[in-house]
């Protein structure tokens, strides 16, 4: 029978096989460094990321992105120092943690190609978002978002210049003119997308607001556009229209202006 101490050693040799199994069950690059940044130990996943067997070598050398003054930073705190790395086309972080009861400095690397692939696709999102955003403001006529019962949500720039006010909190049957109850009751039940016309006259000018109701998001958006020029023009039209039909001949009434047929 094997004795207490033999099977001690047993237990204890068999821990310490799982222990130094342990960073090899990593998914991840673990390296264990003196304070030299000598590599002293690392898993098969370092040297699945590197091509090459890395004990022996020094970190600072191979790695080409821990400079000195972050090895410096790095031995001289025990908090996590993390340092990213571009190697062969993926993102690693590599977070390194000095232990001065040894005076050994660990290295664990995690792959974050994705995370920052997602990070790239929220910045586009993000500006996508914003030029979406400016959009309205960059309509040269006013632009309105309304909840169905009139109230003001949002309005571009242009929509503050025109009413000589900021709009969102209004509402936007009490303040444009020749909207009313009947107008509004038309805007909100038109289900076909087709825009509700309304004419309106603001200070000098004279706009035409199209209303759209959007069915998916229960609003209505509201695009204003100055028609004060085709309006004087309309009427400048209509003006001459009228002093020509003043000015006209009637065919046989020739003797109501005095003009004769020359003959006697």
């Amino acid at each position: 029978m094997k004795d207490t101490v033999q099977l001690e050693l047993e237990r204890v040799n068999k821990e310490l096989a799982e222990i130094a199994r342990f960073p090899d069950m990593n998914p991840g690059p673990v390296l264990r460094l003196d304070m030299e940044g000598n590599i002293l130990l690392s898993n098969k996943a370092a040297e699945e990321v590197f091509k090459h067997s890395m004990t022996g070598k020094n970190w600072k050398k191979i790695s080409h992105f821990v400079t000195d003054e972050n090895w410096k930073k790095i031995i001289e705190s025990e908090k996590l120092f993390p340092i990213e790395a571009e190697i062969k086309g993926q993102t690693w972080i590599f977070n390194h943690r000095t232990d001065f009861e040894s005076n050994l400095v660990f290295v664990y690397g995690t792959d974050i190609s994705r995370q920052k692939e997602d990070e790239k696709k929220l910045e586009e999102q993000a500006k996508e978002l914003a030029e979406i955003a400016r959009f309205p403001d960059m309509n040269p006529g006013p632009v309105i978002r309304v909840d169905m019962d009139g109230n003001i949500l949002r309005a571009n720039i242009m929509a503050t210049i025109t009413f000589n006010s900021l709009l969102p909190g209004k509402n936007w049957k009490d303040i444009c003119p020749g909207m009313n109850e009947r107008s509004w009751k038309l805007i909100v039940a038109n289900s076909e997308m087709a825009p509700i016309a309304i004419e309106a006259a603001i200070g000098d000018y004279i706009f035409v607001f199209n209303h759209r109701k959007d069915v998916k998001s229960d609003l209505v958006f509201i695009y204003g556009t100055d028609i004060s020029r085709q309006k004087e023009a309309e009427k400048k039209i209509s003006g001459s229209s009228q002093r020509a039909k003043r000015n006209c001949t009637i065919p046989g009434n020739e003797s109501r202006t005095g003009i004769t047929d020359g003959f006697g």
